[in-house]
């Protein structure tokens, strides 16, 4: 509610006043400052500036829901509804799939208000029989919420078998035929807006073009892959593939992990990489991840560990066996390749690729913690031996005493801040060590996630979806 008091003797100037008017039902408060009117959809991750307001006198809370799961975070007073983009990003991810929508209402005592969807796009781009792309409704209303004149925007194609060929293309008018532009191959292409907001969904085109031969490309069988037109068979196709080259003698060198990591750097800045199906399938073959992971340059690690907020891969929950075989084939590659320079005896090519993996492995630990004890327990099935606490000063892999434990336990429910704790199914409750049996009942579920983790990653129970899901909630 707008008020303003004039004062005559002042001239026209006036003071405003912003007061929040008392609600029936809880709302949401756009970044303009209007109450939400009629359900909508956001980006995923544009909440700046949207606010959540329960009915005044009333408990109310956020219910956070995705298919049958779903989060309830109580709102006190005006929220900023990026406040809860943690819990919507976990949803997001435990399905896995760039369509996905996480639907929010505020409940008040029961009575629920309008409701908001929360999404990794605010429209799509398209294309027509004749190989034209469009824009579609959302992504026209999209854009003129953000101001794109005339509806011109910047894209980039990125060639999913040859990503060298990438173009950015500026300035794009609707409809818009590529063919002139890249008509050189046939891709398949995958054309995307290079605006942060708002953010529209990719859409695949394919050429005629009988291909680029100066271009690297990706071996036949992803082209095989990329061809199947089913989602589910396509899929299939993926995991075959990925791992074929993990467990093929020749995957360590294959030219393919560099034109991998390169179509993850052209796309990931702009558009969740869910898109990409090399990407979505990543959880079904955990030590392509891992390979992945380890090759990458320090600069670019964090981008690489923020594929789980992407796609159905937990990297607390990937099995230490893949962990094991992503640290055998990046350090066999690099071993490799110092041995075809001649500078190096075979002992001191050995140890000058565990210095440069240690470097890597130093750098995730740091930017996930959790991952301290997977990463040890991979040096040490890989011969590192003393570079395990030498250099990086890992925890060592045996039982933590008891002072330790009540310490660790007493760290994660400090993080855990004012939030409710999350819960667990019964059947997935493993059982706490007696250090940690004093505590109140309500964190039992909080400080069972670290032993629950534990029991996924080495193979002991399954990392079904409720688990992924509830790991998540977690934060370890």
């Amino acid at each position: 509610m707008n008020l303003f008091t004039i004062c005559p003797d002042a001239g026209p100037q006036a003071l405003g006043l912003v007061l929040p008017y008392p609600q029936s039902q809880g709302v949401f408060i756009t970044p303009e400052g209007a109450i939400a009117d009629k359900d909508g959809t956001i980006h995923a991750r544009a909440f700046a500036g949207w606010r959540v307001l329960g009915a005044a006198g009333r408990k109310s809370h956020l219910q956070i829901r995705l298919d049958s799961r779903s989060i309830r975070a109580p709102i006190n007073g005006e929220t900023p509804l990026a406040l809860f983009e943690a819990e919507i990003a976990s949803l997001l991810a435990t399905r896995g799939e760039a369509d996905a929508k996480v639907r929010l209402r505020v409940i008040c005592e029961g009575k629920e208000g309008l409701r908001l969807r929360a999404a990794n796009h605010e429209g799509a781009l398209c294309v027509d029989a004749t190989g034209r792309v469009w824009l579609d409704g959302e992504a026209w209303s999209a854009l003129k919420r953000g101001g794109a004149e005339g509806a011109r925007i910047d894209l980039r194609a990125v060639n999913l078998l040859a990503p060298d060929l990438t173009r950015d293309l500026e300035a794009v008018g609707f409809p818009f035929d590529p063919s002139a532009i890249l008509g050189e191959d046939p891709g398949p292409w995958l054309l995307f807006s290079t605006r942060r907001s708002p953010c529209l969904r990719p859409v695949l085109w394919r050429g005629s073009a009988a291909g680029s031969r100066a271009a690297k490309r990706l071996g036949a069988a992803f082209a095989w892959a990329a061809e199947e037109p089913r989602e589910d068979v396509r899929a299939l196709r993926f995991q075959k593939v990925l791992e074929d080259l993990i467990e093929s003698p020749d995957g360590p060198d294959s030219p393919d992990w560099n034109l991998i990591e390169r179509l993850l750097d052209e796309v990931g800045p702009f558009v969740p990489l869910s898109c990409l199906d090399i990407v979505a399938d990543l959880h079904a073959v955990p030590a392509a991840a891992t390979t992945l992971l380890f090759r990458t340059d320090v600069d670019r690690l964090a981008a690489r560990l923020d594929l789980e907020s992407h796609t159905r891969l937990l990297w607390a929950a990937v099995p230490h066996d893949a962990w094991a075989a992503g640290l055998s084939n990046t350090l066999l590659a690099i071993k490799r390749a110092l041995d075809q320079t001649g500078c190096y005896a075979p002992k001191a090519a050995r140890r000058e690729a565990e210095h440069h993996l240690v470097q890597r492995i130093g750098t995730i630990a740091l930017l996930k913690p959790e991952l301290k004890g997977h990463l040890a327990l991979a040096m040490q099935k890989n011969g590192f031996g003393a570079l395990i606490h030498q250099d990086l000063r890992l925890p060592p892999v045996k039982a933590v005493c008891e002072p330790g434990l009540r310490a660790a336990a007493q760290k994660m429910i400090c993080r855990s801040g004012d939030a409710p704790p999350p819960t667990c199914e019964g059947h997935m409750r493993p059982a706490l060590p007696p250090p940690l049996a004093g505590f109140d009942d309500s964190w039992r579920d909080l400080l069972a996630a670290p032993l629950l983790a534990a029991e996924v990653s080495s193979g002991s129970r399954p990392n079904c979806a409720d688990t992924n899901f509830f790991l998540r909630q977690c934060r370890l």
